[in-house]
């Protein structure tokens, strides 16, 4: 948890230290969520682009590990170190979140499931796959892509050594996608996400077509 300097040669920094400080002189507060494979840095010059840094007294950013990390656990990580610079139940603050993608799901987990509706204020999600993504049947294609592999060595020896690399690959990459795995509309996450009680706070969704993209 970082908060994001605007300086006024136009260029912005990401700083690490003081931010209870700036969190207790400020009222107005907008925190960056980024999605999967992705950071903050491009979320806060857009804000910036936009003039929406001059709506908020302060802004913050949260990086996370995005791959391996279940997402629960991101969105619990989140909770400890915003109450730890002051953002916590009664806090006196009012909290936006602007979130991208996958961060919609950890802002969401967060507020919905770890007590986070007590502290934000307002979710704006942008892109965020509510009911999952087809990008998260990964396990899926990964078995089929194992077999066919496995068939191969069998029958066409000449490609064994590619066939070898393939699946080590392949098993390898088990451990680089468990948040994906979460994201597909099928999985234990998303159900339980959605089965959530209402949070009793405002959600505004941009959302497309992803069938279509």
């Amino acid at each position: 948890l970082r908060w994001v300097d605007f300086k006024t040669d136009g260029s912005i920094e990401h700083q690490k230290t003081g931010v209870a400080d700036k969190v207790a002189a400020a009222s107005n507060i907008l925190l960056l969520v980024h999605g999967i494979i992705g950071d903050t840095e491009g979320m806060a010059a857009g804000i910036k682009a936009c003039g929406i840094d001059e709506k908020f007294d302060l802004v913050l950013a949260y990086d996370y590990e995005n791959l391996s990390t279940p997402i629960e656990q991101t969105a619990q990580r989140l909770k400890l170190e915003l109450a730890a610079v002051g953002l916590k139940d009664n806090d006196d603050k009012r909290l936006t979140l602007l979130v991208h993608s996958m961060g919609g799901l950890v802002s969401r987990w967060f507020i919905e499931r770890e007590g986070g509706n007590r502290v934000v204020d307002h979710l704006v999600m942008c892109g965020t796959p509510n009911n999952g993504s087809p990008f998260g049947r990964i396990d899926a294609a990964r078995e089929i892509l194992t077999v066919l592999t496995s068939v191969s060595m069998n029958y066409l020896p000449q490609f064994i050594p590619f066939s070898s690399a393939t699946l080590m690959v392949l098993n390898r990459s088990k451990k680089l996608t468990p948040t994906l795995e979460q994201m597909n509309p099928t999985s234990d996450f998303i159900a339980t996400l959605n089965g959530s009680d209402d949070p009793g706070i405002p959600y505004t969704i941009l959302a497309g077509d992803v069938g279509a993209y």
